[in-house]
């Protein structure tokens, strides 16, 4: 009897756990929405990014077929900006065998085979397509942004920079955070939204006046975009020129740009660092700048430049980089049209 009832409650055990097993199958595998007979993953693939500026806007294929799907996408979205750890996987055994690859030359091994999916993108894909519809995901994305998962919590601040104008409570939050990484990404994803974050304003301004954490660049250029025209912000930026002088950093310099005339209080300070240099080579940048914001100085030292530049080449002496020569020599004109401040930090 004891023996029949020893088996009766092994079989019992069994079945419940291939219930629990086929029940967490079913769970973890559910099949992706569809919209038009094809795969929500197919389609946020295709979504083409389009520009806010380029009016009338026409929603393609695949964001009319996201905008189908709606909230159902939002799990898989979520769920696409954290890191598989499948994927961590791939990685390390890509790694291994790069190393492998690097330490002879008899063999290589390909390594597309750990080719991980480009889920991230997909997932920014499904919340640039629901757009304010996604405000559910607010939430969950909050918290990635805050988390220890770096790709999770890049991509969760740039979905709510999708999502919009409700998402900024939860970016004022992350602002004042005691984690820097969500600090950074909370100004990135303010800045993206414009004129929609003015309520950032003092807290950011307070961060340009510190250089909170090394973030001053990027608080700068957040707030050109936000309230470039704000006298706090102009004098803000004159004292970050003081504070870096003699070398401000490249995106002072484009902030200082794309300020152009409204930035006059910087001439003197602009024509201070180009003085004190032996070389106007070594100050090439602050000419650029001091040409966007007053023409008539600028184009002095800019005819200078040139000049030197000129005689440099004439007699062979190449003391400094060469993209620094070809940049200038290109951009030293006042009738040029200002460089977007990202592509001037990215030269």
């Amino acid at each position: 009897m004891t023996s029949n009832r020893k088996v009766f409650w092994l079989v019992v055990a069994s079945i419940l756990t291939l219930v629990f097993i086929f029940v967490s199958w079913l769970f973890f595998n559910k099949r992706e929405p569809v919209s038009q007979g094809r795969k929500l993953s197919e389609w946020a693939q295709e979504v083409k990014f389009l520009d806010p500026d380029s009016l009338p806007l026409q929603p393609d294929d695949s964001t009319r077929a996201i905008q189908e799907i709606g909230t159902n996408a939002i799990p898989y979205a979520v769920r696409w900006l954290s890191t598989d750890p499948r994927d961590k996987v791939k990685a390390q055994c890509e790694n291994l065998v790069d190393k492998f690859n690097g330490s002879q030359s008899w063999f290589n091994f390909d390594t597309k085979i750990f080719e991980r999916p480009p889920k991230w993108g997909w997932a920014i894909g499904i919340f640039y397509a629901l757009g304010t519809n996604a405000r559910p995901a607010i939430p969950q994305l909050a918290s990635l942004l805050e988390g220890s998962d770096v790709n999770a919590s890049r991509g969760a601040a740039e979905a709510l920079s999708q999502i919009g104008v409700e998402s900024i409570p939860f970016l004022l939050n992350s602002l004042v955070s005691t984690n820097r990484n969500a600090v950074e990404l909370s100004i990135c994803s303010l800045q993206m939204l414009g004129t929609n974050s003015l309520s950032a304003v003092p807290t950011l301004l307070d961060y340009l006046h510190r250089d909170f954490q090394g973030l001053g660049d990027d608080c700068a250029l957040a707030l050109f975009r936000i309230d470039p025209d704000s006298p706090d912000f102009l004098r803000a930026m004159i004292q970050r020129i003081k504070t870096q002088f003699p070398r401000p950093t490249f995106a002072t310099y484009a902030v200082l740009e794309r300020l152009g005339t409204n930035a006059i209080a910087a001439v003197p300070l602009l024509v201070d660092i180009i003085e004190m240099e032996d070389s106007l080579l070594k100050s090439g940048r602050a000419v650029h700048v001091l040409c966007k914001i007053d023409p008539i100085t600028g184009e002095n030292y800019a005819t200078m430049l040139k000049a030197e530049i000129e005689a440099r080449q004439a007699t062979n002496q190449v003391s400094h980089a060469d993209y620094r020569e070809r940049y200038f020599r290109q951009n030293l004109s006042t009738n040029a049209p200002a460089t977007n401040h990202q592509n001037i930090i990215e030269q």
